[in-house]
């Protein structure tokens, strides 16, 4: 299975000589382009590889994960929502879009996120969420001034523009039908999720709308 480091070789050879990535020393911002950053990329891996060292992963807030890269806190950081339309305002690069990654590996939409049930509620009352949830996004679709006092209340970033692109992004065809397309993404992460021991051996995921 091609890795994400691929996807960041991909990214680097296109990006030819363009910046990768800003610091600050000595008070001044300096640059390093994307050959150097590579070359850096791969020299700090093999090190690390050789003493031993396994990457470590810290957990936060969706919303907390842009400022504590911009701040130094942590060297990376992977964002979602609307931070993905924001980042460059912070001086920040993207170094892989797994987007991009996942349709190029797959060719597949990316099943992104899901509204869940619980196994015992009874499938009628099921089917009757989902029908609610469609004609919810019927009612928005078709009433945007109505609803975007809600989506200003609630949104993280708080520029119209933005929300308009996060939603225009995520609320999609999928999100009223997954199709056999959707459902087929969603079996393909559940197959690479089990191969990499992520979920238990037999896991399957199950469809309310089929």
């Amino acid at each position: 299975m091609p890795l994400i480091l691929d996807a960041f070789e991909r990214t680097a050879r296109a990006r030819g000589n363009t910046p990768a990535l800003r610091y600050k020393q000595n008070g001044r911002w300096q640059s390093i382009n994307w050959p150097e950053y590579r070359e850096q990329v791969r020299l700090a891996g093999r090190a690390l590889l050789a003493l031993g060292m396994k990457p470590h992963a810290l957990q936060m807030r969706f919303d907390s994960i842009v400022a504590a890269v911009a701040e130094g806190h942590v060297d990376a950081g992977l964002i979602i929502h609307e931070s993905r339309f924001t980042y460059e305002a912070e001086d920040l690069v993207s170094v892989i879009d797994l987007g991009d990654w996942w349709e190029e590996q797959t060719g597949m939409p990316i099943p992104l996120g899901a509204i869940l049930v619980r196994d015992d509620v009874p499938e009628d009352e099921a089917r009757a969420v989902d029908d609610a949830i469609r004609r919810s996004l019927a009612f928005a679709r078709g009433d945007e001034d109505a609803v975007m006092p809600f989506v200003r209340e609630h949104a993280f970033e708080m520029d119209d523009d933005v929300m308009r692109r996060h939603i225009g992004l995520y609320v999609n065809e999928f999100s009223d039908d997954l199709g056999e397309e959707g459902i087929a993404a969603v079996v393909e992460l559940f197959a690479r999720a089990r191969a990499a021991g992520i979920i238990p051996e037999g896991s399957q995921p199950r469809f309310v709308s089929e």
